[in-house]
């Protein structure tokens, strides 16, 4: 099934999704949140102040809807079995 995937994969992954495409790498988002991170404790001059927003996405997968993903499937034409 991935290598079924593997060809319709760059029209359905955006281009800042950054897990699941050749080249890219899941931990480049958390050294980006450590460096924006950082930025924000350091900063100690300005009225103006930061706020950030740390979502929980750890159990994104246990809650996928599978019966909606095979329907989608078999909508653009994937045998399933």
């Amino acid at each position: 099934m991935a290598n079924r995937l593997k060809s319709i994969l760059p029209r359905i992954i955006g281009d800042r999704q950054s897990a699941f495409v050749p080249g890219r790498l899941i931990t480049d988002n958390f050294l980006v949140a450590y460096e924006c991170f950082h930025f924000m404790k350091k900063k100690k001059t300005g009225r103006k102040g930061w706020a950030a927003a740390k979502p929980d996405i750890s159990k994104a997968y246990d809650r996928v809807e599978w019966g909606f993903v095979e329907h989608v499937m078999k909508a653009m034409g994937f045998p399933l079995s």
